[in-house]
């Protein structure tokens, strides 16, 4: 061909391409064609009555919905993400180490330290095992401040891969179903009808597993469920409330509230069992309606429990984002605020004034606490601002050090209690000092304040016993799959249409995993500011001393 015909037939070639991708409906044609790319499928979880008026001469009436939800399989995404090879070559040489370390007897590392791991046949059976978290929380993709805040939150249910190097990017936490809260709160429909398709799915890995390669076979099961309190109870079936006295809204203990409200350590005699949950579901069964103090807080079976290698009762679901940096901080420093301003030991004005102006450094320059509130139970502060005002607070104060050695135990028990759940490794000794450091700040709590401890505190009696059960509950925060919430709003802001979100949000957020999933790569690049790009087996020993070069990790 001449140039001219050359060009000409660029140009068609080019044009042809793009005439593929002129509409939407064409470009998610070529979507589907990828195969990285999992389709959501619409499930039904049930049916629900809503108030709807056709127009302003009708009268509003009661219309049956049915209540439809977008479902990403399980077994899909997994598929998908091994078709990388670089994806599958992590997996197993991370997994022929040891999840990346070494595990010891009395040393508490991450899930496949402690005594839940240890007592499933699976992982003992086959180690290359896929160790699945998975996590279910309600988020507001609209304004929090707007007139529509709660109509379309929605019920988030993601995982991960725990045993996976790198498991806490955003990119690395894959979306399972996004359905609206409403839908989950009738009598008719639950979260078991969400929980169901799940359930289905692990069953397959655990009998089955997935054809990673033509001679590698791998299988798994549910090894964490995270949530926070609220919705651990709701997925579990235990009582949503938290206000009665005589409410049982304990999963790990039977204690009743009233109880937990002073109990300083743990009580052994009243921890659930499955034995005891067993003859509380027979109870419920045999009963036309459900007495919550007989059966202890529990008013229905959860579908997870028909897995073969998991039971709520061994799953200690805790987060201490939640009950720590969210309840327990934010309580204590409130009691001290309000303790210094009583006394008149400093005003109000010029506490405020010494927190608002501390230097705080560069490196906490993005969590300085905002505006103190006393009249908010959290100080208007969020996790982040709440641990950075704690951690400062003795520096903060230190001109008054000498007029709070009254109640400055509490401070400082629970600084060590802080300092020991926040560690990487947790040793047999350091758990024996943090079951006398809780019983000595709630202790100190009660008897200088003469509060009565709120649900968190109560969970932080538990915490040893989960160490030993789950490892460190650093490893089991959800301060991530909470971050996976910001992906959802991000999309439902740019897209402005609330017609069909849950759908719109998940097909939208599969073509972007999509991508990641295809680009994934192990391999080390370095760049330098000279646009050179240098391969892993190619770096000079003094690479990391040369200020003119820049490692980049090409991950999903």
């Amino acid at each position: 061909l001449g140039p001219t015909e050359a060009i000409k037939a660029s140009t068609e070639y080019v044009c042809s391409k793009l005439s593929q991708s002129t509409t939407k409906y064409k470009r998610n044609k070529l979507h589907k064609r990828d195969e990285f790319y999992v389709e959501p499928e619409l499930k039904g979880i049930g049916t629900r009555f809503e108030i709807q008026k056709p127009n302003a001469l009708q009268p509003a009436l009661p219309v049956r919905l049915q209540c439809t939800f977008p479902y990403i399989s399980i077994l899909q995404s997994l598929k998908c993400a091994f078709k990388n090879k670089s994806f599958l070559e992590t997996y197993l040489e991370y997994n022929k180490h040891g999840n990346g370390h070494t595990c010891k007897e009395g040393d508490y590392i991450d899930f496949c330290c402690g005594s839940v791991y240890k007592s499933r046949s699976i992982f003992q059976k086959f180690p290359n095992s896929l160790q699945i978290q998975i996590f279910l929380d309600d988020f507001e993709p609209c304004n929090p401040l707007g007139s529509k805040a709660t109509l379309h939150k929605i019920c988030g249910v993601y995982f991960s891969v725990r045993n996976m190097p790198q498991n806490s990017k955003l990119s690395s936490i894959y979306l399972i179903a996004l359905c609206n809260s409403d839908d989950l709160k009738t009598k008719s429909t639950d979260y078991n009808n969400l929980l169901r398709l799940i359930v289905e799915d692990l069953k397959v890995l655990e009998v089955d597993g997935i054809n990673v390669s033509s001679d590698l076979n791998l299988k798994g099961t549910l090894g964490v469920f995270s949530a926070d309190n609220l919705g651990a109870n709701g997925a579990f079936g235990f009582v949503e409330s938290f206000g009665s006295a005589n409410i049982h809204f304990c999963k790990i203990c039977e204690l009743p509230k009233y109880r937990c409200q002073t109990a300083c350590k743990e009580d052994i005699s009243a921890m659930r069992t499955i034995k005891n949950y067993e003859v509380h579901l027979e109870t419920i069964s045999n009963s036309t309606k459900v007495n919550l103090e007989q059966t202890k807080g529990i008013k229905r079976d959860c579908d997870l429990n028909k897995l073969k290698y998991f039971h709520t009762m061994e799953n200690y679901c805790i987060d201490q984002m939640h009950d720590v940096a969210e309840g327990i901080v934010p309580f204590v420093l409130h009691q001290v605020f309000q303790y210094i301003i009583e006394k008149k030991i400093c005003t109000e004005i010029s506490l405020t004034h010494k927190i608002q102006f501390y230097d705080y450094g560069i490196i906490e320059s993005k969590n300085v606490p905002s505006m103190i509130m006393l009249s908010k139970p959290n100080l208007n502060q969020n996790a982040a601002q709440s641990m950075c005002l704690f951690k400062n607070i003795p520096y903060i104060l230190s001109g008054l050090k000498e007029k709070l050695n009254e109640i400055w135990i509490c401070v400082t028990s629970l600084q060590k209690i802080i300092q020991t759940i926040e560690s990487d490794k947790i040793h047999e000794s350091d758990l024996i000092l943090l079951e006398s450091n809780i019983h000595d700040h709630l202790e100190s709590l009660q008897n200088i304040f003469g509060v009565k401890l709120i649900p968190k505190h109560h969970n932080l009696v538990h915490y040893p016993r989960v160490i030993r059960a789950m490892g460190s509950v650093k490893n089991m925060s959800t301060i991530r799959f909470e971050a996976k919430h910001q992906v959802f709003k991000s999309i439902s802001r740019q897209n402005k249409n609330f017609k069909k979100l849950t759908y719109t949000l998940a097909m939208k957020h599969q073509k972007l995993i999509a991508k990641k999933m295809k680009t994934f790569s192990n391999i080390l690049e370095v760049s330098s500011s000279k646009g050179k790009v240098i391969s892993s087996d190619q770096l000079p020993i003094n690479i990391m001393k040369d200020s003119a070069f820049e490692i980049k990790r090409l991950t999903i």
